[in-house]
């Protein structure tokens, strides 16, 4: 170059990642110096990689400068970035996408179905898997490809995303040619707080079981932070516990049930329950349980079939009528203004036989699926009909159970859950007026208040009698003053 100052001479300034190469001319450089070939040299001995296209830009900066000479700070390089890959992803099987659960949970009606025929209850969606079921296919991921910056240097892509890294393998197995099957049973889940695929056996619910969520049905367990609105339904096959208010809803698990909260059921709430159930209190219910009912408070009003204990030492039984297979404590049965109350102890009637003296007549099957699948099919169902249909998916549910042994009844000795000839019962607080017992088909009603603690059992020669704390037993009519014992018709 000629002898102008340095300052005044072109000069080639590559950027610190090698992403970009500018040109910077000063307006009182000589022309002569700013030749497209004089810039193409600069660039050069900067190290930057030319191109047909990084050329051309240097000609035509070279061309505005003699036209106009003004200053000039321009990019004429830029690095070729590299093309992102492809990560690696899972082809489901065909409905068991859980990413797609809450896409799919609004409510519609399936193909062929008029608008107005939609189950808004039934809104929601979960993916429930049996052991050894086929979830799925891991798709590889592909290479990106390289780029390359203004030196010539290669810039390397990200690798792709090993997606086995968002699967829990204690839950779904993976095998060497990336089949995914699940290794429990249980809801295939996507979980939120680590973005990772599992088969998840407790299936968490942090809202009330309302319209957003929709009726469920499980093959896991359950948890509900909130409680269960009216005429939802609820069925896990293991256990399930609420926190919240249940109300008139509908209720069945496998195994156990926790009601933090309780259950307001209002003459329409319905239990279905394999194993225990701890409760604060129940009110308007009616329920099978397989096992022992741990009772805090009361319960009101409930028709209750329990197949093994009745634990509720500082619970009350007011109205209703309760079947108790085992053993039973309580604070107080009945209540001063003498609300009707049947006890049932050392053999168990029909949780339908109303009063425990005449069994109702008995529906057949076929007679309960015909209304239910009339229910159905109502284009606009009201909510009594919504009831009645509640009622009859829960007898339907009921007929193959019916019978079935429970394993803790035979632990505490009794042959079947709901035909053992267990009789003990401890009221330690009050027994009320026209409180009804029947205990071997034969009846007594309270005809005045007894103060407890008064215990209700059958002695070894299969008598059956009654006694007070510290006290000897007498014949079960001569204590507690009611009416002779009778055999219910």
């Amino acid at each position: 170059m000629s002898g102008s100052n340095a300052s005044e001479q072109p000069r080639v300034v590559v950027a610190s990642d090698a992403s970009t190469a500018l040109v910077e001319i000063s307006p009182s450089c000589p022309s002569a110096e700013v030749g497209p070939e004089i810039l193409q040299k600069l660039a050069v001995a900067a190290g930057v990689e030319l191109d047909e296209r990084s050329k051309a830009r240097l000609r035509q900066l070279a061309e505005e400068f003699h036209k106009n000479p003004k200053r000039i700070r321009e990019v004429f390089a830029q690095a070729v970035p590299p093309k992102p890959p492809q990560d690696a992803t899972i082809k489901w099987q065909q409905g068991l996408d859980p990413t797609q659960a809450s896409e799919e949970s609004g409510a519609q009606a399936p193909a062929g179905q008029a608008p107005e025929k939609v189950d808004h209850y039934t809104c929601s969606h979960f993916v429930n898997v049996k052991a050894g079921r086929a979830l799925g296919l891991v798709v590889p991921g592909k290479r990106g490809t390289p780029g390359r910056d203004v030196l010539g240097m290669t810039i390397e892509p990200k690798q792709p995303t090993d997606i086995t890294d968002r699967i829990d393998t204690e839950t779904i197995n993976v095998d060497g040619a990336g089949r995914l099957s699940a290794i429990c049973t249980g809801a295939l889940t996507l979980r939120e707080r680590d973005n990772v695929f599992l088969v998840d056996d407790v299936v968490t619910i942090s809202t009330d079981v309302d319209f957003s969520v929709g009726n469920i049905e499980l093959e896991s367990s359950l948890r509900v932070t909130g409680g269960v609105k009216d005429l939802f339904k609820v069925k896990a096959a293991k256990n399930v516990e609420i926190l919240g208010l249940v109300e008139q809803a509908s209720i069945s698990c496998g195994g156990n049930l926790t009601l933090k909260s309780g259950m307001a059921g209002r003459q329409g709430g319905l239990l279905d329950i394999g194993e225990d159930v701890t409760a604060r209190y129940l009110n308007g219910v009616k329920a099978r349980i397989g096992a022992t009912l741990h009772l805090a408070r009361e319960m009101v009003s409930c028709d209750v079939i329990i197949g093994a204990e009745l634990d509720g030492e500082a619970a009350s039984i007011i109205g209703g009528k309760t079947v108790i297979a085992g053993a039973a404590r309580v604070r107080a049965v009945g209540s001063p203004s003498e609300t009707p109350t049947t006890i049932v102890l050392g053999t168990v009637v029909d949780a339908d036989a109303g009063d425990g003296k005449a069994p109702k007549a008995k529906v057949s099957q076929k007679e309960l699926e015909t209304e239910a699948n009339r229910l159905r099919d109502m284009p606009k169902p009201s909510s009594a009909d919504r009831e009645r249909l509640m009622e009859l998916e829960f007898e339907l549910g009921q007929l193959p159970k019916r019978g079935d042994a429970s394993s803790k009844s035979k632990a505490a000795g009794e042959a079947a859950p709901f035909g053992a000839p267990t009789v003990d019962f401890t009221v330690n607080g009050r027994l009320c007026p026209n409180v009804t017992f029947i205990i071997d088909g034969k009846t007594l009603v309270v005809r005045e208040q007894i103060k407890g603690p008064v215990t209700i059992k059958r002695e070894s020669s299969g008598e059956i009698v009654a006694m007070r704390a510290g006290g000897k037993s007498v014949p079960f009519n001569s204590m507690l003053g009611g009416t002779p014992g009778k055999r219910a018709a």
